[in-house]
């Protein structure tokens, strides 16, 4: 009969879970039964998946993560001019908060300007502003308010931290899964269960970049793998785990290992969940283990070689997004303030017309743009 991995319970069709060998908030498809109790799988995923899901959103909202269900929430960030801004996961972004004030001008006259993150925003703060100015008309104001497109002028200042306890167990427990799956027995895996178990035990992970372990790693996609393997590991039973291609960690499941033989991995592509075959190899010794517990395995500048490649394809992606935002919106707003009934033959004066609204609407997307690129020559 099939155990719980970490409470050892016997598993039956009352307590068995389906687990995310990647989790589901980073693009995580995989599942997997006859691991978990339902009650190891939620303790889990409230504590130690949502720490990895936390130290990872920046990462997923940058590189557009695909996710089974629903989307990436929206993350608080900071532009370095300071603007408090929500990234979202469409790659757009809002103010952090609505923003309102009121100037008096001449014969009693009050001007209001508004910043609201969304029409039902501003209606609810225009409703307020209704209450204490009854003359106000609202319904007027609401009717001639418009959308209008902003563009960060310098880029976002995104925290990149990773690592800690909650976050560490989360991929401890995927790679101990993962093994369990391949045909390793739970119990054999004796430093993942110790480090998982026991309050205060020490890390069976650490991070790798001196040399790739992924062997053919194809150029520029954010990897998600999952290996776990003891071909050429000194007696050990390690594992590899790597989340968008640069955060890349070792783990010692078990540092004398006698049981079956296992050569396992599964990478997915977290933008569009495809999964991409590539082999690994984990013939690492106990020095090298010891090593990167030690964090002496990354070599000067080989993090920021991980992410170059990664990043560049995300910031390309970004930006083709955000021009096909605005020539969406662009032509949303044309024909809807054209006038002209639906199927109607257009005018030259139409046509005049609808390019004028094409060019208001675009024209911020157009200097940000411009914007963007002189102050890269500048540089």
């Amino acid at each position: 009969m099939k155990e719980c991995v970490l409470c050892d319970s016997p598993l039956s069709d009352a307590n068995d879970s389906e687990e995310h060998i990647i989790i589901n908030a980073i693009g995580g498809r995989y599942k997997v039964s006859g691991v978990l109790c339902v009650k190891c799988n939620n303790g889990a995923g409230q504590t130690w998946d949502c720490a990895l899901a936390k130290d990872l959103q920046s990462l997923g909202l940058l590189i557009g993560v695909k996710r089974e269900r629903g989307v990436l929430p929206s993350l608080a960030v900071e532009n370095l001019d300071g603007d408090q801004l929500l990234l979202h996961a469409d790659g757009s972004m809002s103010p952090a908060s609505a923003s309102f004030s009121q100037t008096p001008e001449g014969s009693g006259a009050m001007r209001i300007e508004l910043v609201a993150r969304s029409t039902e925003e501003a209606r609810k703060i225009l409703k307020g502003v209704k209450r204490k100015y009854p003359k106000f008309d609202l319904e007027s104001a609401i009717a001639n308010a418009g959308v209008q497109s902003r563009y960060s002028r310098s880029p976002l200042n995104l925290s990149m931290e990773f690592g800690g306890a909650l976050s560490g167990r989360s991929l401890v427990k995927s790679l101990l899964c993962f093994a369990v799956v391949n045909g390793v027995i739970a119990k054999d895996c004796t430093n993942a269960r110790q480090y998982l178990l026991e309050d205060g035990a020490e890390a069976c992970f650490g991070y790798w970049y001196e040399s790739d372990l992924m062997l053919g790693r194809p150029e520029g996609v954010p990897l998600h793998c999952v290996a776990v393997s003891n071909r050429g590991t000194d007696g050990q039973l390690l594992g590899y785990i790597e989340f968008f291609g640069v955060r890349r960690m070792v783990v010692c499941l078990a540092e004398s290992y006698s049981g079956a033989a296992v050569h396992a991995s599964y990478c997915i592509d977290p933008r569009s969940s495809e999964r991409i075959d590539v082999e690994f190899n984990l013939g690492l010794n106990r020095a090298d283990i010891q090593a990167s517990y030690n964090y002496e395995r990354i070599p000067e500048g080989s993090i920021e070689r991980a992410f170059d490649s990664v990043l560049r394809e995300a910031v390309k992606r970004s930006a083709i997004r955000a021009r096909d935002q605005a020539i969406d919106r662009a032509v949303q707003h044309a024909f809807a303030n054209l006038d002209v009934d639906e199927g109607a033959m257009l005018t030259d004066q139409d046509v005049e017309k609808l390019s004028g609204l094409l060019m208001h609407e675009l024209t911020p997307y157009l200097m940000h743009v411009l914007g963007s690129r002189r102050r890269r020559d500048e540089r």
